[in-house]
């Protein structure tokens, strides 16, 4: 279905209801004027709204230009059209009440309008805090934790064009109430015709004022001006920035599903499916041999998910200062994998992934969010079955991505975030996370009740956008002097990575302090990488496949089983960590779990990747090479990593049977992942979401 068809599609419905509404003994001339002015208004509004996010995106992003005005324009339209659809059936049912209460119908219309303005604000300053479409499921925990931070993101959305815009509406909406006014008053003295229907001018310049003056009073009390741009640490700035930007590419009111008909992947045949997709290198047959190291013992297991981090800047010096001191030393004693890859770059999908040793879904369907209560077993269901304590700690909000509901499910004995910690004695880095030290004193508290133990630790810086309130931690100066805004986010990430850094080594030391580390193994991994632009349109973590984007820091921190560094010369994956706590506690993996033991004898493996936040992308890494399939336009990319690690050179023309051999096994590997959700779904599936609805 092409755009013009759309278009006929929308017109010729928006025909229909015009012709039902015609032969409703309400819709008078009378009403349908008022009808009429509402959806011209609100078209107006969204319009101007529209209009003023993609010329400031396209302004302070230069790379936007090349995503086109008419595709931003065609996104919103759709999403536009519905919200006055909305506004126009809540108005109809209001002028269904008798004319005798003429001001009771238009003060209701103009409240109609005003609560679906708040929504709507409510929605974005929402998505700006999850980075996620508004999800009813999400809607009571987020609003009922978070309802002053989601308003405080909302008011964001004025920017700073608005400002003139709604000042010059208020003006007109003024000027001609009272012209308005004046003439009637004249009329009446003299006893005249009307000269224009004053009634009708009196009615609009009230919705104007009423409509667009407070929202313009609150912005010029409430939002931050731009000439603040020179002030320290102007977070509040960056958001406005940044808002407006994420609103134009990600769409936050849309989700789209990719369906993948022309590849054939949503197969039904499941009669001879077999669990395990066999990831064991195309193009390197060598066998890593088994890690001598002393299994069977209840090792005590930490999971420590870093925030945004690529592998890339491990080791990286700024003025001279390591960006990552503490990661740097504890890679000294650890297993270091320097080709580890998240296998889609997003924390759900992350978590789900290392909890549950599983691939994401096909679709763009996050399961600890859809499917909280899955029937695939996960690390603390199988570790609490075999003795052991389990807890997990986020400096954030765990109701983001249904992430509670599905923690809900997986036996966990004890759990900390942001409603517990809140009032620990720090200041707070955002208002909707706490400074990561916090998490200490609870995770310090809970190991050293009994043990064994296992605890996954959610640390939220770095995330974005970006933030360290401590001067100390800042190892990057007067960053808000940098002209360049993709420059100056850059600057403050790494001030961010570098108090994150510290957090760990705080909590690392207070761990040696109660002698905890002895016998536990410190996972450390990040959930994804963040881009800042290495390739055109390529910010933050989800969007595409590239190297800052999936290739993140991974090491098993233990002095006693690691006297020295013991690089990892192969592909590990998220899904592996799972299956390598289990195969050194010796415990039996599931038949559903994907992952391998790192510590065992094993083939080289490939990294079978996924992304689906804008574009459907489907990737691998294996061995030196790196393939990328973007299902949406069938656009190929191969790079040879070990040669190109910035991935500049497209060797797609030049390598087209090895590009072929990537292709043909990513189309199958994600049919695999279709015909694995139907299997694990097959027996349930109906009786699961009815339960999952009722939980909501």
């Amino acid at each position: 279905m092409n755009f013009q068809s759309i278009i006929k599609n929308i017109f010729l419905i928006l025909h229909y209801i015009k012709s039902f509404l015609r032969k409703m003994p309400f819709f008078t001339n009378k009403n349908r004027q008022i009808m009429t002015i509402t959806s011209l208004l609100s078209l107006l509004f969204f319009w101007v709204y529209r209009s003023e996010i993609y010329l400031l995106a396209v302004k302070i992003y230069p790379g936007l230009m090349n995503f086109s005005v008419f595709t931003f324009i065609f996104n919103s339209l759709i999403q536009d059209l519905m919200t006055v659809l909305i506004i126009l059936i809540f108005t109809s049912s209001v002028l269904m009440i008798p004319e005798r209460f003429n001001k009771t119908r238009y003060i209701l219309v103009l409240l109609i309008m005003e609560i679906t303005g708040i929504i709507i604000f409510i929605a974005l300053g929402y998505f700006h805090i999850f980075e996620a479409p508004l999800e009813l499921s999400m809607l009571g925990a987020g609003l009922s934790t978070f309802w002053r931070e989601i308003l405080n993101s909302a008011k964001y959305e004025i920017t700073p064009g608005m400002y003139n815009i709604l000042l010059l509406f208020s003006l007109l909406a003024l000027t001609a109430y009272s012209s308005a006014f004046i003439l009637e008053k004249r009329n009446r003295k003299k006893k005249t015709n009307k000269i224009f229907p004053i009634k009708k001018v009196k009615i609009l310049t009230r919705i104007f004022i009423l409509f667009f003056l407070p929202v313009f009073l609150y912005s010029v009390f409430s939002t931050p001006k731009v000439n603040k741009a020179k002030t320290k640490n102007n977070i509040s700035l960056t958001r406005m920035y940044s808002n407006p930007v994420k609103t134009v590419v990600l769409n936050p009111f849309k989700k789209r599903k990719i369906y993948l008909k022309k590849h054939q992947i949503y197969a039904s045949d499941m009669s001879n499916f077999k669990y395990g997709l066999n990831t064991e290198s195309l193009v390197k047959n060598i066998i890593f041999p088994r890690l001598h190291i002393p299994r069977g013992k209840k090792y005590n297991i930490i999971l420590y998910f870093f925030e945004s981090t690529a592998n890339r800047y491990l080791g990286m010096k700024i003025n001279g200062k390591s960006v990552t001191p503490n990661l740097d030393r504890l890679s000294r004693n650890s297993f270091v994998s320097k080709n580890h890859y998240a296998n889609f770059p997003l924390s759900v999908n992350s978590l789900f992934s290392v909890f549950s040793s599983a691939y994401d879904h096909p679709n763009k369907i996050w399961i600890p969010m859809t499917y909280p209560s899955i029937k695939i077993k996960t690390i603390s269901q199988i570790l609490k079955n075999n003795g052991y304590r389990t807890a997990v700690l986020h400096s954030a909000n765990l109701a983001s991505f249904g992430h509670r509901t599905y923690l809900k499910y997986r036996k966990i004995d004890f759990v900390r975030e942001f409603m517990h910690l809140k009032n620990a004695p720090y200041k707070k880095p955002t208002p909707i996370s706490v400074d990561e030290r916090a998490m200490i004193k609870p995770a310090i508290k809970f190991m050293k009740k009994k043990k064994p133990f296992f605890a996954a630790v959610f640390p939220t810086i770095p995330h974005h956008p970006y933030v360290v309130t401590h001067e100390k931690y800042k190892i990057i100066k007067n960053i808000y002097k940098e002209p360049d805004y993709k420059k100056r986010s850059w600057l403050r990430y790494i001030n961010s990575l570098y108090f994150a850094d510290a957090c760990l080594g705080e909590f690392v030391k207070q761990l040696e302090k109660n002698k905890l580390l002895d016998n536990t193994l410190l996972f450390i991994f990040a959930d994804h990488g963040e881009a800042f632009y290495q390739h055109r349109q390529n910010y933050l973590h989800a969007l595409f496949l590239y190297e800052e984007n999936v290739r993140v820091p991974f090491m098993i921190y233990n002095k006693k089983l690691f006297p020295k560094r013991y690089i990892y010369k192969g592909i590990s994956r998220h899904i592996d960590i799972m299956t390598t706590v289990l195969d050194v506690l010796n415990i039996k993996k599931m038949k559903y779990h994907e992952g391998i033991s790192l510590f065992s004898a094993h083939k080289q493996n490939l990294a079978f990747l996924h992304t689906n936040w804008s574009k459907d992308y489907l990737g691998l890494r294996d061995g030196k090479w790196k393939y990328m399939l973007c299902l949406n336009n069938g656009r190929e990319e191969l790079y040879n990593i070990d040669m190109d690690p910035d991935e500049k050179v497209n060797l797609t023309e030049t390598k087209k049977k090895l590009s072929q051999k990537f292709k043909n096994y990513l189309i199958n590997a994600q049919k695999y992942k279709e015909i694995y959700f139907k299997k694990i779904f097959k027996k349930s599936n109906f009786k699961q979401l009815v339960k999952i609805m009722k939980n909501k």
